[in-house]
């Protein structure tokens, strides 16, 4: 990925709205008609929004430094721009792992330029790092305005590593499996300690990874208003940004980490409703585990198998002593990917353990019901002392076998007899229903969908 330094500089000072956009958009002719759609709404409310929260100027205080940052290069920044290292094979010999690094002066120099509108040249196959389409969007709503609220938390990351000491090292790792995922040497392992939380992601203050809900294509290789898991992740820590710019599509057997940033804001909202709400009172880095799961046929053997394997591959930790943090996650691969909620946090359960992870915060994003049913799965899970691969067989792999019965049964307009070691019935049920006869649980129909 390229990105080249801005050469031009204002003619005049800017001390306006009205002077940053014909500086961002020098063919703009004014316009004086009543009905015409000004340029840039989102950017001028994004503007709005920062001077009344910091009390400051943007244009006196703020857009020279921006555009400093954006016409200076880095020492650091090499001239063939940003780009990975040959895959290694891990020391487990499992995965591969290709790796690019860039620190927080090269992260800052990239989202100045990305903010004046000189677009970085994404690698090949990779996203787009315009923000034209964020800063020209009106999706102003009952709720707020999305696009300006994830500029207005870009404008907060300025204004504050702008005081920030720099030198931090981002790294992003791609990573590959050369095998399956239960050919590691899980033989040692535990059940993973689980954290269910009825509250947000981000309120595991100890937790030190944190699963992104991702497309196959990073943050969808584009940045549109919209606030997504994924997009609101990434505005509250805009050095995750530079990734999209970098990171082809993942196959099955891939992952993306991005390792040691910073979270500067924090968020009020969700998709139409989400709005900046103030700085982050802790410094705190933290790696972004990112994992798209599937979209249909949940229930296969197949797509049982690739999303478990993701999870896991995300979960392993760097090395011995890098890595091996709890980690924070919700409702992976549920909402429009169409998933189950249970489904995924026994395939999300089984991967940590496997990972060896030490704790795994779960957010049921305040669904109290389904907190305390899950609590009640994982005490029996723990009374009968499963093993990991107990938890993966009897939850995954049989309602797998129970599921493809079913559909073979419903295709062929007979009733197919399952394996004589399953007592579940050939009809499709519910997940929940399942889980509860296999752990002797109460009746538990719609929970977790």
């Amino acid at each position: 990925m390229q990105c080249p330094a801005l050469t031009r500089a204002p003619q005049t000072a800017i001390t306006c709205f009205d002077d940053l956009v014909l500086f961002l958009e020098p063919d703009h002719e004014p316009s004086s008609h009543p009905l015409d759609r000004p340029p840039f709404p989102a950017l001028q409310h994004a503007i709005h929004g920062y001077q009344d929260h910091f009390h400051a100027d943007f244009y006196t205080t703020l857009w020279p430094r921006i555009l400093e940052w954006a016409s200076t290069v880095p020492g650091t920044y090499a001239p063939t721009g940003l780009g990975f290292t040959s895959p290694q094979v891990s020391s487990c010999g499992t995965y591969t792992s290709a790796k690019c690094n860039y620190d927080t002066d090269v992260a800052r120099y990239i989202l100045a330029n990305m903010f004046v509108l000189n677009k970085p040249q994404p690698a090949p196959e990779c996203g787009n790092l315009d923000l034209y389409r964020l800063m020209n969007s009106q999706a102003r709503c009952r709720e707020g305005d999305v696009g300006a609220a994830r500029l207005e938390c870009l404008l907060a990351y300025f204004h504050t590593i702008a005081e920030e000491e720099q030198g931090r090292t981002i790294t992003i790792e791609r990573r590959q499996w050369l095998g399956q995922a239960h050919e590691l040497d899980a033989s040692g392992h535990a059940l993973a300690r689980v954290n269910l939380m009825e509250t947000s992601m981000e309120s595991a203050a100890d937790a030190t990874r944190f699963v992104n809900f991702a497309n196959q294509d990073l943050h969808i290789h584009r940045i549109i208003p919209s606030g997504t898991q994924e997009e609101v992740l990434f505005s509250c820590a805009p050095e995750a940004f530079v990734a999209i710019g970098l990171c082809p599509r993942m196959t099955s057997d891939q992952v993306i980490m991005i390792r040691n940033v910073r979270r500067f804001v924090e968020y009020t909202g969700y998709l139409s409703s989400f709005k900046f709400l103030r700085l982050v009172g802790t410094r705190r880095v933290f790696d972004i585990l990112s994992i798209d799961a599937v979209t249909r046929s949940h229930y296969t053997v197949a797509s049982v198998d690739r999303d478990v394997r993701k999870a896991t591959l995300a979960m392993l930790p760097t090395d011995e002593k890098h890595g091996r943090g709890g980690v924070v996650t919700g409702h992976w691969g549920c909402g429009v990917f169409g998933g189950n909620k249970t489904h995924k946090f026994i395939q999300q359960l089984v991967a940590a353990s496997r990972a060896n992870v030490p704790m795994l915060h779960y957010s049921v994003f305040g669904d109290v019901q389904l907190m305390n049913f899950l609590r009640q799965v994982e005490a029996a899970i723990r009374a009968r002392e499963w093993t990991i691969d107990d938890v993966a067989t009897r939850l995954l792999s049989n309602y797998s076998v129970m599921c493809a019965a079913a559909d073979k049964a419903k295709a062929d307009g007979y009733i197919w007899t399952l394996l004589s070691t399953m007592s579940t019935p050939s009809r499709k049920v519910p997940y929940e229903e399942f889980i509860a006869t296999e752990l002797g649980l109460e009746a538990c129909e719609g929970r977790g969908l």
